[in-house]
């Protein structure tokens, strides 16, 4: 009754909008499932149905997530009838011609609309036709990334010629299952930077040969300092290991939790291409604020506590966003961004004399979390490349 009088119309689902004035009121984070729809009558939940051009029924649902998840192979069936001769597998170069960026068909009164792209498959790509512009810009993101590793000769053995012993054997205390899938990560990693530096996948011909003339230069170079910042990551995060080993007693154990925890976010297999070329030298960073907290977490553990207290906060919060988004709303790059801004209020608190790469507060996270909550649940996603850094 408190907050309905705050409580406007908008395209924030009710438990985000809900959690949010409460937690403004109260500084209490609701996790998103710790509402129970389960006790809302069903009289009062919308019901959502899906017809065919004849009026008849395909599905009906209270969860509308659940109901397109579960037509999504039909409507897929649907894009390929619509698009006969577009969809092809096994391609090993781009295709002739290019990709149309539209199909469309007309089925009675309604115009259909589909996107081809381009689908990684391994050893080679697919073209698919797919049910939004937001879904091909994902997977043509990979799928240009396959054909340019077809395309280009490997840069891994001039990137380790160039690395020096100590640098050779850091590589080897990864969390990838071995080193050529660290390296062959850390290319993944390398060629989206090109691309984005590029402006992007190519769609048609001419653009293509321009993107992969720019790829093949610059790759050796930005492998070889990619490699090497990676090599320093994993060295410093040796360095950091040890010391919460040697900081372990009872009366220290919450904090040198939550770092054992930041560690395991930070690196785990995929880091390299997960965390981007641009933001590689952030980590050092970012484990030597680690380091620092672990020395001043042994002078002042209750220190260390209020601060935790307050990241704990924050940290729930975005958990919250997180669970309430599905897979291609926690790919949005306001949402990514919340995850470094997190890291950067981490190295405020708790090593505040290495300095952030921007302002940053306990508040400003907590509203750039409510304002990704809103553009989230936006049905406009964007279909361009991700910036590799976004405060």
């Amino acid at each position: 009754r408190a907050v309905l009088a705050e409580l406007q119309p908008g395209p924030v689902p009710l438990v985000h909008a809900l959690g949010q004035l409460l937690r403004q009121r109260t500084g209490v984070v609701i996790p998103v499932d710790a509402w129970d729809y389960g006790r809302i009558p069903d009289h009062l939940r919308a019901t959502f149905q899906v017809e065919d051009a004849d009026h008849r029924v395909l599905g009906e649902d209270k969860d509308l997530r659940s109901l397109t998840e579960r037509l999504r192979p039909r409507v897929r069936t649907e894009l390929a009838r619509i698009s006969p001769g577009v969809e092809r597998t096994g391609l090993l170069d781009f295709p002739p011609g290019g990709l149309p960026r539209t199909v469309h068909s007309q089925r009675g009164s309604v115009r259909l609309t589909g996107f081809p792209t381009l689908v990684d498959e391994g050893a080679s790509v697919a073209i698919r036709v797919v049910g939004s512009q937001d879904e091909a810009g994902r997977s043509m993101r990979t799928g240009i990334r396959r054909l340019l590793l077809l395309a280009v000769p490997s840069p891994v053995r001039p990137a380790l010629a160039r690395l020096d012993n100590r640098e050779k054997l850091a590589l080897g205390h990864s969390p990838y299952a071995d080193v050529p899938a660290l390296l062959a990560d850390a290319v993944a990693a390398c060629v989206d930077h090109l691309v984005a530096q590029a402006g992007g996948p190519a769609w048609d011909e001419p653009a293509w040969h321009r993107l992969a003339a720019e790829v093949r230069a610059g790759l050796p170079q930005t492998m070889t300092d990619a490699v090497r910042t990676i090599a320093e990551v994993l060295a410093r995060d040796q360095e950091l290991g040890q010391a919460v080993a040697a900081a372990r007693r009872p009366g220290l154990a919450a904090g040198l939790a939550d770092i054992d925890a930041q560690r395991a976010r930070l690196l785990s297999p995929g880091f390299a291409s997960a965390t981007g070329v641009g933001r590689l030298g952030d980590l050092v960073r970012y484990l030597r604020a680690a380091e620092h907290r672990v020395s001043r977490l042994v002078q002042d553990p209750g220190r260390d506590a209020r601060w935790a207290s307050e990241l704990h906060t924050v940290q729930a919060a975005y958990d919250e966003l997180l669970t309430g988004l599905p897979a291609p709303g926690r790919a949005r790059p306001e949402v990514v961004a919340i995850r470094w801004m997190i890291e950067e209020l981490r190295v405020g608190l708790f090593a505040q004399t290495l300095g952030t790469a921007y302002p940053v507060s306990v508040k400003r996270v907590l509203t750039a979390i409510d304002r990704a909550a809103v553009l989230a649940a936006s049905p406009q996603e964007p279909a361009g490349p991700l910036p590799e850094a976004t405060e």
